[in-house]
């Protein structure tokens, strides 16, 4: 459920939020809750942040990939969807309690958006 695929147009995009959403409303019905909330990359940050925000567990993020970094190489749809990739990237990394990053070049990119919160490197 954590999953969520980004369309081509930004038209489509609204029933990717509705679908984070509910799936977000499931989740927090749980009784089992977790000690901290691990998010991985920035498409299942939505949900996360707000499992983080409704529940008050931390949480930790790790970026992978970046697509800010690598925007010069994405789809022919770059142009539609640039502003929710990048976007929820940012977010990702501003909103978390502590990032982790695959390398110390992604790391020092990272501090950018970081507000000064821990980011550790574990090589990938």
């Amino acid at each position: 459920p954590w999953e969520y695929h980004i369309p081509k147009f930004q038209t489509e995009l609204a029933c990717h939020i509705e679908t984070a959403k509910r799936t977000v409303a499931r989740l927090f019905k749980r009784k089992d809750w977790p000690d901290i909330l691990h998010c991985h990359e920035w498409d299942s940050a939505p949900v996360v942040s707000d499992l983080a925000l409704y529940t008050g567990l931390p949480w930790v993020s790790t970026l992978h990939i970046s697509n800010t970094l690598n925007s010069g190489y994405m789809t022919p749809y770059f142009t539609e969807t640039v502003c929710w990739y990048l976007w929820w990237e940012q977010m990702m990394l501003r909103s978390a309690d502590a990032n982790i990053s695959i390398s110390h070049h992604y790391a020092d990119w990272m501090r950018l958006f970081s507000q000064g919160k821990p980011i550790h490197v574990v090589p990938n």
